[in-house]
């Protein structure tokens, strides 16, 4: 019987499979180029910072201690520092020309306006009532309706709903 051996002579390992030392020099110049490269930017940072505060007068604000100029004349209406809540303000308590006093006064034209009779065009015979009546008057009277319009059947259509007397049975 042939004898048996643990060791093939034709099978051989490596004897080294990494090339240690290119590795190190790789790692080296890589350390070195890095190191000269951030070197290379700190430096053109510091360049850039000191150009700039060369340049650059004081940091901009929008707070100033001036104070502006007043506008030219004419100048629009004063508005008050301190103003009193606007419901239930009267107008001995407000500064008088300010948009608030005009504000005031508009609504109380409104209001009269609103609360009166008049005429709107004398002439057209077109007239102004109160707005309690109006509503009054639509409550009592109802929406005017169009009249009706026979269809293509020949047959009448309503364009507002019936009131229950009103509806055919």
């Amino acid at each position: 019987m042939p004898e048996m051996h643990d060791h093939n002579t034709e099978v051989h390992h490596e004897e080294s499979d990494v090339n240690v030392r290119a590795i190190l020099w790789f790692v080296a110049i890589f350390i070195a180029v890095a190191i000269v490269v951030h070197l290379a930017v700190a430096w053109l940072f510091f360049q850039f910072r000191d150009r700039a505060q060369g340049r650059q007068g004081p940091p901009v604000t929008m707070v100033s201690d001036v104070e502006p100029p007043a506008p030219p004349s004419p100048r629009l209406q004063p508005f008050p520092q301190a103003l009193p809540p606007f419901p239930g303000t009267t107008e001995e308590s407000i500064v008088a020309d300010t948009p608030t006093v005009d504000m005031i006064r508009l609504n109380q034209e409104q209001d009269t306006l609103l609360g009166s009779y008049g005429w709107v065009d004398r002439e057209e015979g077109i007239v102004r009532i109160p707005i309690d009546e109006a509503i009054r008057q639509v409550a009592e009277r109802g929406l005017p309706v169009r009249p009706q319009q026979p269809d293509s059947k020949g047959q009448t259509e309503t364009l507002l709903p019936q009131t229950p007397e009103e509806s055919p049975q």
